[in-house]
């Protein structure tokens, strides 16, 4: 089964550089199957992100690619799954982000 995977950045993302792979000092790593991924892809649609790169704004997750979620879209984020159990790795994640203004990458498909 595909999967989704995210990770806890440890610095914010820079502008003018692309985050097509990421090799963070304390790389924490959250994985979701693409099935619960596509269960609320609509409702992700309105979540501010950025593709790739922060001077890449896009809205919800870049489904194959790379996506820059920030702390206040991570907290949107938790709201919307808290309470889906397949979401279970990235449900901490999300409110850790927002609670300490983190950035999270995710790796699409």
């Amino acid at each position: 089964m595909a999967k989704h995977e995210f990770a806890l950045m440890d610095h914010v993302p820079q502008a003018g550089v692309r985050y097509d792979q990421y090799e963070g000092d304390h790389l924490i790593c959250a994985v979701v199957d693409d099935d619960a991924i596509e269960r609320h892809l609509s409702e992700f649609e309105i979540l501010p992100c950025y593709a790739h790169t922060v001077d890449i704004p896009c809205k919800g997750l870049c489904y194959c690619g790379i996506t820059l979620i920030p702390p206040h879209t991570a907290g949107e984020m938790y709201r919307m799954v808290s309470h889906d159990s397949a979401f279970g790795e990235l449900i901490p994640m999300l409110l850790r982000a927002e609670q300490e203004h983190k950035w999270i990458i995710h790796f699409g498909i």
